[in-house]
């Protein structure tokens, strides 16, 4: 049964990507944007959601927590229908500041990224690529579904040049290898963990991993805070925050990646994926 349903979820996927494919990258990223907003709040899962929204936000009314959860879905949507666009949309759709730019050139370490699950969060490795001649390897955890995740797979990587490592024990012995050789190495590091310290976030304990700092140290790298933003419907712009402290030790840096994520989702709170348990009270 497990293995028809993952025909059957390969073939919708299949039609849905094949549909916004011939849509202009605009009207994709508004269709799909409508239909999610409209259906995504009526989920369970939703539930999750806005209970992390709610938490996170006290201040704020019950209206206004129920925006930023169809906000939220509205991203969601245009980030699915964007899929068969990466390739036009890194070339037409996303912009950088040039400081940001010299930011890098000055940096005379290897750099790492770290960044979390901001607007149309696929599109920074093939940027990375194309507008800062850099090879961004990240780590991900594929569907649980082989043939969605394939498809994925040859979606986000446009230019067939991209190397992604899964999230395992070797697929992390992979990415240490590839930092070795002195590559590029990306990490989302705003998911939910079952282990490592517990570090301040929106004002609740958050489980946060510490891998990412000692890859960091092993080889000297310049660990930089880096997110997409989401400026109107399919167009983007790619920041970066000054890179962190690694004299430091590792919960005030987790600290400090925290202060920078939750500025950033103050800023812009739809564009921030509120469907992780990133926190065990919620």
């Amino acid at each position: 049964m497990k293995s028809i349903r993952y025909i059957a979820e390969y073939i919708a996927l299949l039609i849905a990507l094949v549909f916004f494919k011939c849509l202009t990258p605009q009207k994709a990223s508004d269709v799909g944007g409508k239909v999610a907003s409209f259906i995504g709040p009526r989920l369970a899962v939703s539930r999750k959601a806005l209970r992390n929204i709610e938490l996170s936000f006290p201040e704020k009314s019950h209206n206004d927590h129920l925006n930023i959860l169809r906000g939220m879905w509205d991203n969601l949507g245009r980030v699915l229908a964007e899929y068969p666009h990466i390739r036009t949309l890194i070339s037409k759709y996303v912009s950088y500041n040039e400081d940001d730019l010299e930011q890098l050139k000055a940096t005379d370490k290897q750099i790492m990224f770290i960044s979390g699950h901001f607007a149309n969060w696929e599109l920074f490795i093939p940027a990375a690529y194309s507008h800062f001649n850099l090879i961004v390897a990240g780590v991900y955890r594929a569907p649980n579904n082989p043939h969605v995740a394939r498809l994925l797979a040859r979606m986000r990587d446009p230019h067939g040049t991209l190397t992604h490592f899964e999230k395992s024990k070797s697929g992390f012995m992979g990415l240490t290898k590839f930092v070795k050789s002195g590559g590029v190495a990306g990490f989302l590091t705003d998911q939910k963990l079952n282990q490592g310290p517990e570090v301040d976030f929106f004002g609740r304990p958050a489980k946060t991993g510490t891998a990412f700092i000692q890859l960091a140290k092993k080889y000297d790298c310049a660990v930089i805070p880096a997110r997409i933003i989401r400026k109107d419907g399919c167009a983007f712009e790619i920041s970066f925050a000054a890179a962190l402290d690694l004299t430091q030790d590792d919960i005030t840096i987790l600290n400090t990646m925290h202060r920078h994520y939750e500025d950033w989702i103050r800023e812009t709170p739809s564009q921030w994926l509120w469907l992780h348990r990133r926190w065990k009270d919620a």
